[in-house]
């Protein structure tokens, strides 16, 4: 079925050729205009249609979007036939009449086509990027309006549905021209066929709109010169678009330079035109989209300062955060240790309670370490649920936890208890437990003074564990502060 749509666009491209020898250098005389300028002309644009159908019709991939396509080149087809079959005979059609209607329709139909096979080629797009996207396309516009000043202006000129008219061409081609920069830009600016293959398209139907309407505008245009065969070209590009191999789609890589290319590029493209304006005047059109230009890169400016900010605020995160258990690591730790040194307790015990692990070692062996790590993760969350409210669990590596704490002086053993009940588990005859250092926030000036007593308890803690080969009694926190702080 590919060579039948290849097929397709090979006649189609034979018609064009032949439509830009007859008009060009009058290849077949005129006794063959009509044929020419009816069936030929026509019939390009007809096949090049049909060849977006077949691929919506017979490809997997983009249906959606060639769908739409197909739609767009079918109202172009229908204006070309209306033209032909009730307007062209006439000495004054009217303007605008149903076949600029069906022209028209071709625009917004193209755009959202355009939008739907970016969204398929590129994945990962935030809205930063989309916005990248617009800027761009704002941008390109505004250099559209610039470079054809003298054909807006021209285009205002008859009746206000003249003028909306004649407008609507030249404004609707710029516009689609911004989209498919916008559409470079979402990408990358890595050049793809079928991107470059429409935004030719684009160009091409554009600059025969402009000619035409100077013409028009000049009393100059003759139907039947090479003009009319810019027309039937771009449409076969946009049938050469549908069917050309194409990268599959990619994550778009917004770090770095990416995220200062296309707002700076825009945006000195845009004082640039407003610079312009004071040698030579644009129109207002231009003038409006450069500024524009200006403002959406202030609101981009906005946007990377708080996605910036969000990706610090993260980065700050993930430093005092344990990635396994998702409890507070080290570093998290010794700023709350310090912190808390320098408020003192409101009538409440401020304990510093370490834990380690007893028989973990021999569960990982057996069980691997995905299970190890499983554990950790169970481990730490109960910590961190029996802790909670009165105190903040942290992991501090291996199998170590830690938990800081305001407990009432009644509530101690309570709580200790608790804390270390939530660190045991029994596993396949395998018994985990936890031995147990603390000190109080008082013992100690700095930070560091705490954690090396809480740390000397610890390993007496576990040593003694090991001597006796059973638990300790529940008054452990009490006998461990009763030791007189100097002896650390």
């Amino acid at each position: 079925m590919a060579r039948l749509a290849w097929l397709l666009l090979a006649i189609a491209g034979a018609g064009v050729g032949a439509h830009a020898l007859h008009t060009a250098l009058g290849v077949g005389g005129r006794g063959l205009d009509d044929l020419f300028a009816d069936w030929v002309y026509n019939g390009t644009i007809a096949l090049a249609a049909l060849a977006c159908l077949l691929r919506a019709v017979l490809v997997a991939g983009s249906r959606g979007a060639w769908g739409v396509w197909a739609v767009a080149l079918a109202s172009w087809v229908a204006a070309e036939i209306t033209w032909t079959t009730m307007y062209a005979e006439l000495e004054s059609p009217p303007y605008p009449s149903l076949a600029d209607v069906f022209y028209l329709a071709f625009y917004p139909f193209a755009f959202v086509g355009l939008v739907l096979l970016l969204r398929e080629r590129v994945r990962g797009l935030g809205a930063g990027v989309w916005f990248d996207g617009v800027l761009a396309a704002t941008a390109a516009a505004a250099l559209g309006a610039t470079i054809l000043t003298d054909v807006v202006a021209g285009a205002v000129a008859g009746t206000a549905a003249e003028a909306a008219t004649n407008l609507a061409y030249p404004l609707a081609d710029i516009l689609l021209f911004g989209a498919v920069a916008g559409a470079l830009a979402l990408g990358g600016w890595r050049l793809d066929r079928r991107l470059l293959l429409i935004g030719a398209s684009f160009v091409l139907s554009g600059a025969a709109d402009c000619m035409y309407l100077l013409q028009t505008t000049a009393g100059t245009y003759v139907e039947g010169t090479i003009l009319d065969s810019l027309w039937p070209a771009s449409v076969l590009l946009l049938g050469l678009a549908a069917w050309v191999p194409t990268r599959p789609s990619r994550t778009v890589d917004v770090e770095g330079r990416a995220l200062f290319v296309v707002p700076a590029t825009c945006g000195l493209l845009a004082v640039g035109l407003l610079t312009w304006d004071h040698v030579h005047p644009l129109s207002h059109l231009a003038v409006a989209l450069a500024l524009a230009t200006l403002v959406g890169v202030v609101f981009r400016t906005g946007f990377t300062f708080r996605d910036n900010q969000r990706i610090l605020e993260r980065s700050r995160l993930q430093a005092v955060t344990d990635e396994l258990t998702g409890l507070g690591n080290r570093r998290r730790l010794l700023a709350d240790l310090e912190a808390e040194l320098t408020e003192p307790g409101a009538g409440g015990c401020q304990v510093l309670m370490l834990f380690d692990l007893d028989g973990f070692k021999r569960y990982n062996d057996v069980h691997g370490h995905p299970e190890g790590d499983a554990m950790l993760a169970r481990l730490g969350q109960a910590l961190a649920a029996a802790a909670a409210p009165a105190g903040t669990a942290y992991r501090l590596g291996g199998d170590e936890f830690c938990v800081l704490a305001e407990v009432a002086p009644a509530q101690v053993d309570d709580f200790v208890e608790a804390c270390r009940s939530a660190l045991s588990e029994r596993v396949d005859g395998i018994e985990i437990t936890a031995s147990l250092g603390a000190a109080l926030l008082a013992e100690g000036a700095t930070a560091s003074d705490v954690l090396r007593l809480a740390d000397r308890r610890l390993y007496a803690d576990k040593l003694q564990r090991w001597l006796e080969g059973s638990r300790r009694p529940d008054d452990l926190l009490g006998g461990q502060l009763a030791e007189p702080a100097a002896s650390a």
